[in-house]
């Protein structure tokens, strides 16, 4: 079973500090384990996690009225370099993005809409 802490904005941005990277999904309201169980199945079917893979511990917080869910790469369970293969793809479908690149927003959504876009057009 995934443990998942409430934090808020201002422990976020604390995470923001740390060297690791962390996911998020947004505006996925509070159905927790449906969100949890496609997100695995879909990292699983893109190589980003083992077939055996399970998340054991994630975040939510709120923000713009939406909840949120994030949880931190670990580069021993995860294909970071496929994630980021996919990233754009994942926001599109899921509204997935790093950490890193949601701080540089300005802690806003962000979702790119359905047009081509590369990441050299997001200020990273």
């Amino acid at each position: 079973m995934v443990k998942i802490k409430k934090i808020e904005l201002d422990d976020l941005k604390k995470l923001n500090d740390k060297e690791e990277d962390y996911v998020i999904f947004y505006g996925n309201g509070n159905n927790f384990s449906r969100w949890i169980k496609s997100i695995t199945n879909v990292f699983q079917n893109y190589g980003i996690i083992s077939m055996n893979f399970q998340f054991k511990n994630m975040n939510s917080f709120e923000n713009e009225n939406k909840t949120y869910l994030i949880f931190a790469l670990n580069d021993k369970e995860f294909n970071i370099k496929k994630l980021l293969e996919h990233e754009v793809e994942f926001n599109q479908l899921y509204g997935l993005m790093l950490l890193s690149h949601y701080s540089k927003i300005g802690y806003k959504s962000y979702h790119i809409d359905n047009e081509e876009i590369s990441l050299d057009k997001i200020k990273i």
